[in-house]
């Protein structure tokens, strides 16, 4: 079976290596960015299917990353996560096309949960669309 592919992007190396190492032990095929600039040039090169991203990054935010890497692949799916628990971040997250919005600290089964949920939203999105095509 084909391991699902996730870029995490966040400036903070700890926060970033902590959920490497985390998706990696839980089976995912993981890949790291510090940044906007860095995430898009690592994705356009292994097409991720799933990205864990910081609202705030170094050179563009974390939406517009989300914009761009939706630009390189429709399907990919986007959980923000960030240190601002306000409403108003989390809902403009999501009005923007993000998956889900955690907010740090946060626990990483509910990280390994909605990344769960959000691949099986992929793969149905997927399923319809080859079946449309048919």
């Amino acid at each position: 079976m084909k391991k699902s592919k996730i870029l995490v992007v966040d400036d903070q190396t700890w926060v970033r290596r902590m959920l490497l190492e985390a998706l990696e032990f839980h089976g995912y095929e993981v890949f790291g960015a510090s940044s906007g600039c860095e995430a898009l040039q690592l994705a356009s090169k292994v097409k991720p299917d799933l990205a864990v991203i910081d609202m705030a990054l170094p050179e563009m935010d974390g939406l517009t990353l989300l914009a761009k890497l939706k630009e390189i692949d429709l399907n990919l799916r986007g959980i923000m996560i960030s240190g601002n628990g306000e409403n108003k971040s989390a809902k403009k997250a999501l009005d923007k096309g993000a998956f889900a919005y955690l907010v740090k600290p946060f626990d990483i089964s509910r990280l390994e949960d909605l990344i769960k949920t959000a691949l099986t939203s992929r793969d149905l999105h997927r399923e319809e669309n080859i079946n449309e095509l048919r």
